[in-house]
């Protein structure tokens, strides 16, 4: 298993990061990515995705976490749009993975 930091970095309180790990475990091949946001960000929160491949049965499994909080006066008068996309873009992953594993 090998695990990457991709970015990390910011000043003041916007601190971010993000990793992605990728490894074999159980007869399962695996990927993940996650990004993470602190406090003082806009929308202090993280994201993870998950994609597993049972290779004996051939069966894909792709999970997308999501968790967000506004963390200002912007961000929290516009927070329900951002719920509205955050949505969308979950569903329209899932659709395209689900496609994409059908080949």
């Amino acid at each position: 298993m090998e695990t990457v930091p991709t970015r990390v970095g910011g000043s003041g309180p916007e601190h971010y990061g993000s990793s992605r790990t990728r490894g074999k475990h159980g007869g399962k091949e695996f990927f993940t990515y996650g990004h993470t946001t602190q406090h003082g960000h806009m929308l202090a929160g993280e994201e993870k995705f998950l994609l597993e491949w049972d290779v004996k049965r051939g069966d894909v499994t792709y999970e997308i976490l999501s968790y967000s909080k506004p963390d200002n006066w912007l961000s929290t008068i516009t927070y329900p749009a951002v719920q509205y996309f955050q949505g969308k873009f979950a569903k329209e992953s899932i659709a395209q993975m689900q496609r994409t594993t059908k080949m």
